[in-house]
């Protein structure tokens, strides 16, 4: 059940993650149209600034990614101790006792 919980948060993560990256890819492109109608010297200004904002985006994104997987490993972790302290986890070597029958998960 952790590991599905875990697995679920980590989907919808990656999710935003990308979400997050296609938003930063259009303003990118807004941003490239829009300046492609001012002088030679001012398009190149503005698109190293826009380049150099998509990179910053993109890092920011990278950093949320990795500190949200990070949190949910702690999370997860944290369950799993939690379980054990309290003899709540269910392994492989212990039967799960489901609606009147017993399984070995």
């Amino acid at each position: 059940m952790l590991v599905v919980v875990g697995g679920v948060v980590v989907v919808a993560i990656v999710l935003v993650v990308v979400a997050v990256g296609v938003v930063v890819v259009a303003v990118v492109v807004v941003l490239v149209v829009a300046v492609a109608a001012v002088t030679l010297v001012v398009h190149v200004m503005a698109v190293a600034v826009v380049v150099v904002a998509a990179a910053a985006a993109a890092l920011v994104a990278v950093v949320v990614a990795v500190v949200a997987v990070a949190a949910v490993v702690v999370v997860e972790m944290s369950a799993v101790v939690l379980a054990k302290q309290t003899g709540n986890l269910v392994t492989t070597d212990r039967p799960l006792q489901l609606s009147g029958h017993f399984f070995t998960q």
